[in-house]
């Protein structure tokens, strides 16, 4: 009987049932276009981060630089101290 309630009950499940596979198949697609996106995207934090790390540790070396001319400098300071000192009679006595 084509008027039957029951048909409209297994006519309303079927329309649901495609529904609810098209939005399926519509939310696997998002998920196809999203995870090589999210993949990129997590690729390049990846990298941003590696480089962060790399430019922390360029700015140490700077700093270990700027340190190692200090001391060259000291260094050379203390050169410079002693032969003008050894113009004077206590330097001259040391040797």
């Amino acid at each position: 009987m084509p008027g039957h309630p029951a048909d409209g009950v297994a006519q309303s499940r079927i329309t649901e049932q495609a529904a609810d596979s098209a939005a399926q198949r519509l939310g696997d697609m998002a998920d196809q276009v999203a995870q090589p996106a999210l993949r990129r995207q997590l690729a390049l934090l990846r990298q941003l981060r590696l480089l962060r790390l790399l430019l922390s540790l360029l700015h140490l070396l700077h700093l270990l630089q700027l340190l190692l001319l200090l001391l060259l400098l000291l260094l050379l300071l203390g050169i410079c101290l002693l032969r003008i000192g050894c113009g004077n009679r206590v330097c001259a006595e040391r040797q």
